[in-house]
């Protein structure tokens, strides 16, 4: 079985069992041997719209090293590719361009992507992940300066429910899955649930999300 190739920022490390990645380990042992995680680094959609193939190219072995380990994002033919990317493109880029303009904002950077998935042809099954949802500021205590905020919590609030609407349409569109794991951490009001984080702006695994992925992905395991 060819496992799921796992591409994006540090939330890509939710689906790693490493102990060292901070996510938590599975309970569900065989969930170990599903996901080939390629943590890139601390990147985002908007490098993605802007190099396309220069960043990620499913292709060629382009070489990156986040936290000591070694990966490239070539993947075989036909395989499921899971995008991971977004949560700092909410928290620290999209408003910088004001909260007038957000939607605007990332209309365009849809654009970008598609072109992205298109430019592949076929050649593999893409899945996006939706946006986790962004944390309180005030949960986040003296850690503010490693992790920017631009916006406020409603404000981001928005931006991420806008861009995780905007992906699902792009899914649909292009008949890629849509990843949507928002519900299983939001509260209330949309936001990440604490209990449910590394309480920094990751979620972390649970039992929800293990029958989630085995649902979703129940044609592959």
């Amino acid at each position: 079985m060819k496992k799921i190739a796992v591409i994006g920022d540090s939330h890509a490390s939710l689906y790693s069992n490493v102990p060292a990645r901070n996510r938590g380990v599975w309970k569900d042992s065989s969930l170990a041997d599903l996901f080939d995680v390629k943590w890139l680094g601390p990147f985002t959609f908007w490098r993605l719209c802007r190099e396309q193939k220069n960043f990620i190219d499913l292709d060629k072995p382009l070489q990156y090293s986040a936290g000591g380990v070694r990966c490239t994002t070539k993947v075989q033919p036909n395989q499921e590719v899971l995008i991971v990317l977004g949560e700092i493109d909410v928290r620290c880029h999209i408003l910088k361009f004001g909260y007038d303009k957000y939607k605007d904002t990332i209309n365009g950077m849809i654009d970008s992507i598609k072109k992205f998935v298109k430019s592949y042809d076929n050649k593999f099954k893409f899945h996006f992940q939706s946006i986790v949802p962004t944390i309180y500021k005030v949960n986040f205590g003296d850690k503010v300066p490693l992790f920017p905020f631009v916006g406020n919590d409603n404000e981001r609030c928005d931006v991420t429910l806008y861009f995780n609407t905007k992906l699902k349409e792009m899914c649909d569109d292009l008949n890629a899955g849509y990843f949507d794991i928002f519900d299983i951490y939001a509260d209330e009001n949309n936001m990440m649930i604490l209990e449910k984080s590394d309480h920094i702006v990751h979620a972390m695994k649970n039992i929800e999300l293990e029958e989630y992925i085995k649902k979703y992905f129940n044609n592959i395991m």
